[in-house]
């Protein structure tokens, strides 16, 4: 995945994206070389001559357009139910609505985005090529519907606390570390 952009009917639209970077590996002595021909009777080669280095893009960390951080495990809930995305059984139900459902739109790496439609009142779904809504199942429903931005108030290390003060109908109370 490389992109993901989430439109929650009266809540917005937010937008993630990753870039991807070519990184060279070389390949290891232990079998994740591609294997070449054997050499012939009284040559040999060395492990060394057999790996070959090769390319292989590798996602980098998303990002939340417009914002400094977001919920991460909100992300990660998400992305683990759309990869595969799966129906809990076809239903007889009208297409959602482009403009009152809940949209997902899913860009893959050199790849068509594809997007996706939920209607929370009737669970009516769709997917970019299939025509016929199915239900969606709850962990899609809830990680669609999951608020993405960053919702610290406060943000600091538990460690770093030096001591509480409660305070309730005049009287008060401190905690120190």
């Amino acid at each position: 995945l490389q992109m993901l952009t989430i439109t929650q009917p009266g809540a917005g639209t937010v937008k993630f994206e990753r870039a991807f970077e070519e990184v060279t590996v070389k390949a290891d002595s232990a079998g994740d070389a591609p294997k070449s021909q054997p050499a012939a009777q009284g040559e040999s080669e060395s492990d060394e001559e057999m790996a070959q280095p090769e390319t292989k893009l590798v996602p980098g960390p998303w990002r939340l357009l417009g914002h400094d951080a977001f919920e991460t495990d909100a992300l990660n809930s998400l992305v683990r139910a759309i990869t595969p995305i799966r129906a809990d059984g076809w239903i007889d139900a009208k297409r959602p609505d482009d403009q009152t459902a809940h949209k997902l739109v899913i860009a893959i790496h050199n790849g068509e985005p594809i997007t996706l439609l939920v209607d929370f009142e009737s669970n009516g779904t769709t997917v970019t090529g299939i025509d016929v809504p199915f239900k969606a199942t709850s962990s899609l429903i809830s990680a669609i519907d999951a608020e993405m931005r960053d919702r610290a108030v406060l943000s600091f290390d538990g460690d770093d606390v030096k001591s509480i003060t409660i305070t309730h109908d005049g009287q008060a109370i401190t905690i120190v570390k």
